[in-house]
């Protein structure tokens, strides 16, 4: 814990060895936009005292990320490369958390989740290999995701159990006559992506995952 410095008045400091780093760490755009009156973020310095109101919000950002391990993705400066992006979408798929956060929580999981595996497929259906069929408004390829097998309630998902499909191949996964053949096969496509992204460490001595 801090205390007070004896060479240093009004200032209290703490052996480096006992600070607990915030994983994912909380970047400088993040507290801009959740504390916006913090005249530090536009200007950092390595001191800075922060008033009763910031103190508050400070704890409470550092509490939440303690708990989620999420980072922000909503910063609309942010930029993540495909395997940043792989690394927040597998920190997301976690246990259960507390009741009072689950609900919100879930659903910004969800959206790193589908937002990884849009990533992933780069554009091209990953049932099919056809090219997504027309843009979204954004310019992005328009692919739809889909769970390859039923979400526990309440329970966040996984980027190995999820797809990136074009609409037709998700509706012959739905309601076509091989339906469950074909999201048998596509579960094995995805499993297989995803064992190459994890490489040689994500593999056991036997060669199986």
């Amino acid at each position: 814990m801090p205390a007070p410095r004896k060479d240093w008045d009004r200032r209290h400091g703490a052996h480096l060895e006992d600070v607990r780093p915030i994983q994912p760490p909380i970047s400088l755009e993040s507290i801009r936009r959740h504390m916006p009156t913090l005249r530090w973020a536009n200007y950092p310095r390595s001191i800075h005292t922060l008033t009763a109101r910031h103190a508050e919000q400070a704890l409470a950002l550092v509490e939440r990320r303690r708990i989620t391990q999420l980072p922000d993705l909503t910063a609309p400066t942010g930029t993540f490369s495909l395997e940043e992006l792989r690394a927040v979408a597998l920190a997301a798929a976690k246990p259960r958390l507390p009741v009072q956060l689950r609900r919100s929580t879930y659903r910004q999981r969800a959206d790193i989740i589908r937002r990884y595996v849009l990533a992933r497929a780069g554009g091209v259906c990953e049932a099919c290999g056809s090219g997504a069929p027309f843009q979204r408004g954004d310019g992005s390829p328009y692919l739809e995701p889909h769970h390859l097998r039923r979400v526990a309630d309440d329970g966040p998902d996984h980027p190995a159990r999820v797809a990136a499909v074009c609409p037709n191949c998700h509706q012959r996964v739905h309601h076509g006559a091989d339906g469950k053949a074909f999201n048998a096969r596509l579960t094995k496509d995805v499993a297989a992506i995803e064992a190459a992204a994890r490489g040689p460490k994500g593999r056991r001595r036997n060669g199986k995952e």
